[in-house]
């Protein structure tokens, strides 16, 4: 039966507890030697005894294997640790005739106290109250807070050392889903503020997942696309704080799911009545139209399906668990490591990209010069809104105006295209002769044609405007 515990955040100094008798006082030493999502290694001393822990899974299913081992081992195993050596006293006290544990932490984490209240079935944790004596000495539950635990204590030391305490954030984004203005400051840690977007995305993917289950709007599958794009290029820029191996596996995951929910077949042309009704007559514009409702929903219910199932669940609960863990994302080695600093040495590689393929391709664009654009320019887009609420400049505002309408444009040539290639198919496989087809098709072009040179005007310029020097991150 698998042990379960409420942990809580304590005054060192509280007398109630201070003058309370203690029990089994232990002097203890500890460190890791390996640390991993759902694996990790630990070596105790405790007093004059010796142990060797393996722990294996996640949250209550966690499998330990302990085992007494000799001094010799333990002293050579410390050749491997990774962070630091972890010393405190620990014992147990009486409260109220119900048993607590207690550990009071020393050298660099001295102002850590905490308390422990086990149980052996999970249950009776939830709803449970700490005596009012304690209640005194109490700063935090920390029950849910794995900035606490030791293997992060090691790795990480005191969770308040930056001013802030980041779980605290976590909790807030929870209660509110809108502002991330809220939770990101110009000097806090670059991996913390990392953490703090990716935990917003996070909330934002159950949030719309759970809405687009509720009443299967296309809005809401439109929003989960986006936010796993998102994903995508905050991973992909800021890769270097994170464990490889997490990182690799999150970003296959988010890739794989990106591309599963394709949306080509959502945004088609059937909306725009100019073309339709210049070469359809009334009856096959009817068949056409049906036909492409069949085509969105039967797609959308196989991504709705998708959004159910385990395949989905099981990434959501990845993702979550790799965000709470602090293990896995590592300082940047830099000089200023603040998101500030850092966030517009990120903007300028991807400014600097966007106006480096602007200056290659602008004088023989095509319509694979303008996807490249729109990559680019959705890259950095996304980058920047991200960052925004940390800068004071209004240049930025202004950029971000240019990149939406840069995006925009070039979002609706790439569509006329995709659109009129999808038409072109559909006349093909539902025209009964190669003279009415012929015909179409021409119409088809014409439209094209005429559509893409009214863009062509609108793009151009905005693309100059990209290459002047104000559009800089310094």
């Amino acid at each position: 039966m698998s042990i379960t515990k409420k942990r809580y955040l304590l005054n060192k100094d509280c007398k109630e507890l201070s003058n309370k008798p203690k029990i089994k006082v232990r002097e203890e030493s500890l460190f890791y030697t390996y640390v991993q999502l759902c694996k990790e290694v630990r070596y105790k001393q405790s007093n004059k005894k010796y142990f060797k822990t393996i722990k294996e899974g996640s949250g209550n299913n966690k499998n330990r294997v302990n085992r007494v081992i000799s001094k010799k081992e333990f002293e050579e195993a410390k050749k491997d640790k990774i962070g630091k050596i972890i010393k405190r006293d620990k014992y147990k006290v009486k409260v109220e005739g119900e048993k607590f544990l207690v550990k009071l932490y020393k050298n660099d984490l001295k102002n850590i106290a905490i308390l422990e209240k086990r149980f052996k079935k999970y249950n009776k944790n939830k709803n449970y109250k700490l005596p009012t004596l304690l209640n005194r000495c109490l700063l935090d539950d920390i029950s849910l807070n794995k900035r606490y635990l030791d293997k992060n204590l090691a790795l990480l030391g005191d969770p308040k050392k930056r001013g802030y305490e980041l779980y605290s954030l976590y909790k807030k984004i929870d209660h509110n889903h809108n502002n991330i203005e809220n939770f990101l400051f110009k000097q806090m840690s670059v991996e913390d503020g990392i953490r703090i977007i990716l935990y917003k995305i996070y909330n934002d993917l159950k949030k719309d997942a759970q809405n687009l289950l509720a009443n299967q709007s296309i809005s809401n599958l439109k929003k989960i696309h986006s936010n796993l794009k998102t994903s995508k290029v905050i991973l992909r820029n800021f890769r270097y704080l994170f464990d490889k191996n997490m990182y690799e596996n999150l970003y296959k995951q988010i890739s794989m799911l990106y591309k599963y929910i394709d949306l080509r077949y959502v945004d088609i042309l059937k909306n725009d009545m100019d073309i339709l009704e210049d070469i359809f007559d009334e009856k096959d514009l009817i068949k056409f139209i049906k036909t492409t409702d069949e085509s969105i929903e039967n797609n959308k219910m196989k991504i709705v399906k998708f959004i159910k199932g385990r395949e989905f669940k099981i990434f959501m609960e990845q993702f979550r668990l790799i965000l709470e863990d602090p293990a896995f994302i590592h300082e940047g080695k830099f000089d200023d490591n603040s998101l500030y600093t850092i966030s517009k040495k990120t903007l300028k590689r991807k400014a600097d990209k966007l106006q480096y393929l602007i200056k290659k391709y602008d004088s023989c664009c095509d319509i694979d010069s303008y996807r490249k654009f729109y990559k680019s320019t959705n890259k950095l887009l996304i980058l920047l809104e991200r960052f925004i609420v940390i800068y004071d400049d209004n240049r930025y505002i202004k950029m971000i105006k240019k990149l939406k309408l840069l995006k925009e444009n070039l979002l609706t040539i790439s569509a006329i295209y995709d659109d009129c290639s999808l038409l072109k198919g559909y006349i093909k496989s539902n025209t009964k002769t190669l003279q009415i087809q012929n015909k179409m098709s021409k119409k088809v072009l014409k439209y094209k044609n005429k559509k893409e040179k009214n863009l062509y005007k609108k793009i151009s310029k905005k693309l100059d405007s990209i290459k002047k020097k104000e559009f800089k991150f310094e």
